[in-house]
């Protein structure tokens, strides 16, 4: 049954989006679907508890806002004088590009938070 359940998922996914619904409806859609099949109206009920659920998690909150901050700083210009600034310092050493990207990393994720 549950094998039944899976095939049956996947063949009504790739039909939706050969339909041309974008892939996130597809999936919210063949979800509730497939929980409204096997658990009945249970789903239904549980669904806005699920919903918070994610939604209130820290991952959830900061890594859109990581690649805010990212864009941010591409838009801005700051991460190409960042690069050309190392480049620059580090250019003499042996094996200078990889310094160079090595400290951007850091100097990126020191920037973000995420050090």
């Amino acid at each position: 049954m549950i094998v039944i359940n899976i095939m049956l998922g996947f063949a009504v996914l790739f039909i939706i989006m050969a339909l041309g619904i974008h892939i996130a409806s597809t999936m919210f859609l063949v979800g509730v679907g497939i929980g409204f099949g096997t658990i009945g109206k249970a789903i239904l009920l549980d669904f806005g508890n699920q919903m918070w659920t994610v939604l209130n998690n820290f991952v959830m909150t900061s890594v859109p806002l990581f690649v805010l901050l990212g864009e941010m700083m591409l838009r801005s210009g700051v991460t190409e004088k960042m690069y050309n600034c190392l480049s620059k310092w580090l250019a003499p050493l042996p094996g200078g590009l990889l310094h160079t990207n090595i400290g951007a990393s850091a100097l990126l994720a020191a920037n973000s938070g995420s050090s």
